[in-house]
């Protein structure tokens, strides 16, 4: 990565880049659970019914937030990255908004219990969701890497 400064051009230091990209997707990532929890906030309650509406509220909680969070960790795992760990951290980030609001309101849910398991299933669908979103970057890069090689064969002069 290079910054122009003037006329002027400055090469960006390899660590320094993941850094920058660490911050960028951190931020992305408390948006997007703030995101979630502003648009599906007043569904929250819905979770605590004792039937199938409640169940499938609650998967579809759980699939919400493996999906952002399968797509934010695979953007991030295609680039090569020397912080692969930290697209767990991303999925921990992800769920940290609705903990926090959860917690600040305080009457959300009607008991503890219920609140563990909302916050075990979004917490479970956030784990998935990195899990599976790593598997899938790697194949990406792969795919990149390979790409770029062969047009680095049929064109050594670039």
């Amino acid at each position: 990565m290079y910054v122009k400064k003037g006329d002027d051009v400055h090469h960006i230091p390899f660590h320094q880049q993941q850094i920058i990209r660490s911050f960028t997707y951190t931020t992305t990532a408390l948006l997007a659970g703030a995101s979630i929890q502003f648009f599906t906030n007043n569904f929250i309650t819905l979770t605590e019914s004792p039937d199938l509406q409640g169940t499938l509220f609650l998967i579809g909680f759980a699939l919400i937030y493996a999906n952002i969070t399968f797509l934010l960790v695979r953007r991030y795992i295609q680039k090569p990255a020397s912080f692969q760990f930290y697209s767990y951290v991303l999925s921990v980030v992800i769920v940290l908004p609705i903990l926090i609001l959860v917690l600040i309101k305080g009457d959300v849910f009607a008991s503890t219990a219920t609140a563990v398991t909302y916050f075990a299933a979004i917490a479970a669908g956030s784990a998935a969701g990195a899990w599976y979103g790593i598997k899938k970057g790697l194949i990406k890069r792969e795919e990149r890497r390979k790409k770029l090689h062969e047009r680095n064969l049929k064109n050594p002069q670039k």
